[in-house]
């Protein structure tokens, strides 16, 4: 805990990322000795292999982000003199397969727009198809980064901390449902998209994720193409196609 709150608070790292390696290094003492002493090179490999036990397998990104997590955590033991070796060294996890980033086809992209239910699910699923946001940054955007007369939007982006990383240039379909959308947000500062039990902006992983995503696609379907990060990456694919156009035709 002192490892994880103690760098969200110094700022290195975010409050998201605080919760995924305490997450890890939480999974990590469940089997391990208490004492970060006695933990061994053994006990980390135990550790990763423990999640191909009962016919699960995790992927080598996932097993690599673990690894990171645990590799960090005791070069800070050492440095603050908890612990005097690294168990983690030595221990190679193989070339990661370079991945290709899935992307949505226009049906698919369609039957995405087909499952939202509102103005504000509707805008979101625009904005990451037709603008290429980052779920994190469509939870990001504040009222006032938005230009309807200039037809732009400031992105608060990965690694900007809050801050305006890029301006993006909105196309007629995703202006148009933002004009529709902006008259229903009380304040004329602040996130455009609150929670409707708190009134608070939203967190990255609440945005269009229910029920757009349940009407798209299985839960359990760990294949499917309906993700956030693919409807994403439809926007690099080619050049801005009208979706909600092609749905209303069909």
């Amino acid at each position: 805990v002192a490892y994880t709150t103690g760098r969200a608070k110094r700022g290195e790292i975010t409050v998201n990322t605080s919760s995924r390696y305490f997450g890890h290094l939480h999974d990590l003492t469940a089997h391990s000795p208490d004492d970060p002493r006695e933990i061994r090179r053994r006990h980390i490999e135990h550790w990763l292999g423990r999640a191909c036990l009962d016919g699960h397998q995790p992927s080598p990104h996932y097993q690599r982000a673990r690894l990171s997590t645990a590799r960090t955590f005791f070069a800070w033991c050492i440095a603050h003199d908890h612990i005097d070796r690294d168990p983690t060294a030595g221990i190679d996890l193989g070339r990661m397969p370079r991945l290709r980033p899935r992307s949505l086809n226009s049906q698919e992209a369609v039957a995405v727009m087909a499952a939202t239910v509102d103005d504000r699910s509707r805008l979101m699923a625009l904005l990451m198809l037709q603008n290429g946001l980052r779920r994190a940054e469509v939870a990001a955007i504040r009222v006032e980064d938005i230009d309807l007369h200039k037809r732009t939007l400031d992105v608060r982006g990965k690694g900007g901390r809050g801050e305006v990383t890029r301006t993006t240039y909105l196309v007629d379909e995703v202006n148009t449902e933002m004009s529709r959308y902006l008259p229903s947000v009380a304040s004329s500062s602040g996130s455009l998209f609150r929670s409707r039990r708190t009134n608070q902006g939203l967190h990255p992983a609440t945005v269009w994720v229910s029920p757009p995503a349940r009407n798209v696609r299985p839960r359990s379907s760990a294949l499917s193409p309906y993700t956030t990060a693919s409807c994403r990456n439809a926007s690099a694919s080619g050049p801005p196609t009208p979706v909600s156009a092609s749905f209303t035709a069909n």
